[in-house]
């Protein structure tokens, strides 16, 4: 019935349909009635009733907890892992910065070697000799460069002794200072099987090009973990830089790679000095190679105790063997022995002279 229609039989049914009149009266009544009940029930029923699946789904969504950031999961992967205490962290994201970490490094004595005699074998020995150090073992897996393991003294970013015993009780506020580690390596291995460390020497200055981009003695070691794969792109990345003396004592470098080469990098003089290896093996402790000439035998007892067993082995000795070696030639103040097994992408590491209590690491070439 249309709008006209519905006014013709209401003005009929007024004139002279009376009860038909009053009855359709009623009935609007009643139907306006129902309306408001069903409708006022509906809203309270709303009110108290949950939300229906529907209108779930067109409501907000739900906050989904975030994952960590890298730095957080860098602070909460620290565990500890010997008494000495040596910690191990793994470094999630990137740490790149422009900013150089502050080195401070008092003198200290090292033992370095390479026994490269067997291919399949290939070894990397360091002895740390040094006041009482906090040792931390840090992975770092760059997005543009290699995987890496290295140690690092926690001494250097300011933690003393009794302090460091319990890092797992400092905040992630104190903690944050481990943000530095990946900058002051003091000896490590990457995943193409490059393995670095420093040893002090008496006296060392780059003034090789002062005009490239300044680098600290550790920080340099960082760079070649990252960006090279054997010896000759190691000391490519040092032509990169100035390397800077001045935050600790004078170092000079022993960078061993898969290949089986290995060189000793000094600056003693102020320009960069390499000595290759000769034989299929290679050693530094704390004199400058240069300076010596042909009688570096005379220089240091350790020295000459790791050459006479290296040429004795003819570069070949098994983890096992090397580990040995370090112990041989050992100090008081020797704080972490580490043997990298450059074939095997592993480290072993004994912590203040305990050689019956070895801690075994693999290098993975994943972040996990």
């Amino acid at each position: 019935m249309g709008g006209k229609g519905l006014r013709r039989w209401f003005n009929s049914a007024r004139n002279g349909q009376r009860p038909v009149f009053l009855a359709a009266i009623w009935l609007c009544a009643a139907l306006v009635a129902v309306v408001l009940l069903v409708g006022g029930w509906k809203l309270i029923l709303g009110a108290l009733a949950p939300a229906s699946s529907e209108q779930e789904i067109q409501g907000p969504p739900v906050p989904i907890a975030e994952t960590p950031a890298p730095s957080i999961l860098t602070l909460r992967s620290l565990e500890l892992v010997d008494e000495y205490p040596l910690y191990v962290m793994h470094y999630y994201g990137e740490y790149r910065t422009s900013a150089q970490v502050p080195e401070t490094m008092p003198g200290a004595a090292c033992s370095i070697f390479a026994a490269l005699g067997d291919p399949d074998n290939l070894i990397y020995g360091r002895n740390f000799d040094w006041e009482p150090s906090v040792a931390m073992l840090l992975y770092t897996y760059p997005s543009d460069g290699y995987a890496s393991i290295s140690m690092v003294n926690l001494g250097f970013l300011g933690f003393d002794w009794d302090e460091a015993q319990d890092l797992l009780s400092l905040g992630e506020e104190e903690l944050s200072v481990l943000h530095w580690t990946p900058f002051i390596p003091i000896d490590g291995m990457n995943e193409a099987g490059l393995a670095v460390a420093t040893a002090a020497v008496p006296s060392s200055e780059d003034r090789t090009d002062p005009t490239h981009p300044s680098i600290g003695s550790l920080h340099i070691m960082r760079e070649m973990l990252d960006y090279a794969a054997t010896v000759d792109e190691a000391i490519a990345v040092m032509e990169q830089f100035t390397i800077l003396f001045d935050g600790g004592p004078p170092v000079h470098y022993l960078i061993g790679d898969a290949t089986g080469r290995a060189v000793v990098v000094e600056f003693g003089t102020g320009q960069r000095h390499e000595i290759p290896n000769d034989q299929p093996w290679h050693m530094a402790t704390n004199f400058l190679l240069e300076s010596v000439g042909e009688d570096p035998m005379s220089q240091c007892n350790r020295y000459r105790t790791i050459a006479e067993e290296l040429e004795a082995v003819e570069g070949i000795l098994s983890s096992d063997e090397g580990m040995d070696l370090l112990e041989r030639v050992s100090q008081e103040g020797t704080q972490w022995s580490a043997i990298y097994e450059i074939s095997n992408l592993t480290l072993h590491v004994v912590m203040g002279q305990e050689y019956d209590e070895v801690h075994t690491f693999p290098l993975e070439s994943v972040d996990p």
